[in-house]
């Protein structure tokens, strides 16, 4: 195949169809297909949007403040990591980081007893 005339194609798939899509295109293309999930999307007029920034810290906030929560607890943000494919083992950092741009206050306590106030903006 000459690579002198070829396109980037660049679309979003059904997670439950991304299977089906590979095998259709097997032989059509050129190199691996780069398959990325994404969490925080949202359909809009017809176009698909992020519904944030992607990054974790603003996407807990959102979580936390759609839950209506006041406190937070380590286990929380663990649930909500590996809820969104992430490692329950980076709670503390993204607890230090919501900290850190002034969402959260704390910490309240020690180890698994730890809370977290919910600064209300």
């Amino acid at each position: 195949m000459p690579l002198d005339k070829i396109s980037k194609v660049t679309f979003f798939c059904d997670d439950r169809r991304v299977g089906l899509l590979l095998r259709a295109v097997a032989g059509l293309i050129v190199g691996t297909p780069e398959v990325v999930p994404v969490i925080n999307a949202e359909a809009k007029n017809g176009a698909i949007k992020a519904s944030g920034s992607g990054d974790m810290a603003t996407m807990f906030a959102a979580y936390v403040r759609k839950a209506r929560k006041t406190t937070v607890q380590p286990a929380d943000a663990q649930e909500f990591l590996r809820n969104n494919g992430r490692s329950s083992a980076s709670a503390t950092y993204l607890l230090r980081q919501c900290r850190d741009n002034g969402f959260l206050r704390g910490p309240f306590g020690k180890g698994v007893k730890s809370s977290y106030k919910v600064v209300s903006k």
